[in-house]
């Protein structure tokens, strides 16, 4: 695997239970799951594609941070996802569960420890610990709704609004204000051009709401209020609904409707 480094002797059974989400699974099964994986190390900057993430393996990521992308016919970028700390990435468990289509990449941006489950380990855990059940249903039922945003955002949100709502995600997802992002760094979040999110980050500076520096945007504010506020909030309480709902019904717990989310 090109790029990947191997961890020798890593204490892999304490690691996880440092990494959130992580330390809440117990059992036999998730036990001789860890004695059976290996952990592997992206640089940063090192660009993944189907051929160096195996796909008889699970991938949960341990540290770092990866951007998973798709490109389009004209060379755009738009992200998709990105996986954290804790998080298994959606691409990757569908193609172990059979579904063959490797439809985006992944931009590893920070140094990043990854962990890989045997396919078979996988398996048992699906079959017999209720604790992983748990923990993989709660993660992926965040990245799908993160896809469910961006497709409801690229759908119905003007882009400047797209622009600013990107902005406060990422500054809460990296809790600072002051992002290390180029122009076309944010382009390719967007799926748009260099020049038309230079044109929209000009605007923002001018009415006060961020500064410029090469190579960074700091956000003066987060409040979720302003353009784009309204429908935001209905497609976050619509997600986290059907969320909420395919959870119940998995679990086999029933859901509710709180009336208070429309």
């Amino acid at each position: 695997m090109h790029g990947a480094a191997p961890v020798a002797n890593v204490p892999i059974k304490a690691w996880v239970k440092t990494v959130s989400g992580l330390a809440d699974i117990s059992g036999q099964a998730w036990d001789e799951a860890l004695a059976a994986s290996r952990v592997l190390r992206f640089p940063a900057g090192m660009r993944l594609t189907a051929r160096q993430v195996p796909s008889d393996s699970f991938v949960i990521q341990l540290s770092g941070r990866v951007r998973v992308y798709t490109t389009a016919e004209d060379g755009r970028e738009i992200c998709l996802y990105r996986v954290w700390p804790g998080q298994p990435c959606l691409l990757t468990t569908s193609r172990l569960l059979a579904v063959d289509n490797w439809v985006a990449q992944g931009l590893v941006e920070e140094d990043t420890a990854v962990l890989f489950i045997p396919a078979e380990q996988f398996e048992r855990l699906l079959a017999g610990s209720a604790s992983f059940n748990r923990y993989l249903l709660a993660r992926m039922s965040s990245t799908f709704v993160e896809m469910l945003e961006l497709v409801a955002e690229v759908g119905f949100r003007r882009l400047d609004v797209r622009l600013v709502h990107h902005l406060r995600r990422l500054a809460q997802q990296m809790v600072s204000d002051t992002l290390k992002l180029t122009h076309q760094q944010v382009a390719d979040e967007l799926g748009t051009t260099r020049e038309v999110v230079s044109r929209l980050l000009e605007n923002l500076r001018r009415q006060g709401h961020i500064e410029l520096k090469r190579g960074q945007v700091r956000l003066l504010e987060r409040q979720a209020d302003g353009p784009g506020a309204s429908i935001g909030r209905l497609i976050g309480n619509l997600t986290a609904f059907l969320v909420a709902a395919v959870t119940g019904l998995w679990l086999g717990g029933g859901w509710a409707v709180d009336a208070a989310m429309f």
